[in-house]
């Protein structure tokens, strides 16, 4: 005697102030708000779609790869592990330290506004700077540039203190030479 196949529907859902709810993907009025807890484990892409508040996540991000949205908002001072070269999207809203254990690379796929609110060491960060990343570099970034952080600088600005490293392939555009740039206030 055959059995019979039955269909299993599986929910996904969580668990706010002990109540369950089930989380509509076509509802975004469904999803969690409020994410907070260690992600260490969390491996994955990420959705565009995925969008909020990340201030209150904290762990080891190594595993993630995806588009990051221009809604995805939050301080990321608790955040450490490699950034994967597979990370893309709009950085505009996220803010914080950077941790001396966050690091990996910069892909050239990475852009928006670099919040004047960021501040860390940025030693162990390399890769292409896109022409897109864009801002006032806080005077609280701090660590030594390394060789393999490589772009286009042209739309940010703001303090260099702090930071060292080698400037033998950055040229003075016009606007700057411009402006009256001492080349002596770079070499220091």
């Amino acid at each position: 005697m055959k059995k019979s196949l039955t269909k299993k529907i599986y929910k996904l859902y969580y668990y706010d102030n002990g109540v369950k709810k089930i989380i509509d993907g076509n509802d975004k009025t469904t999803y969690p708000t409020g994410l907070r807890g260690d992600i260490s484990n969390l491996s994955g892409v990420i959705s565009s779609d995925l969008y909020g508040d990340i201030s209150n996540l904290s762990g080891d991000i190594s595993n993630l790869s995806g588009v990051i949205s221009s809604d995805l908002y939050g301080d990321i001072s608790n955040l450490s592990g490699i950034i994967s070269s597979n990370l893309s999207g709009d950085i505009s809203n996220l803010s914080g330290v950077i941790s001396s254990d966050l690091y990996g690379v910069i892909s050239s796929d990475l852009y928006g506004v670099i919040s004047s609110d960021m501040s860390g060491d940025i030693s162990n960060l390399y890769g292409v700077i896109s022409s897109n990343l864009y801002g006032v570099i806080s005077s609280n970034l701090s660590g030594v540039i390394s060789s393999r952080l490589y772009g286009d600088i042209t739309g940010i600005s703001g303090s260099a203190t702090g930071c060292i490293g080698n400037l033998d392939d950055y040229e003075l555009t016009d606007k700057e030479r411009e402006n009256g740039v001492d080349i002596n206030d770079l070499t220091k």
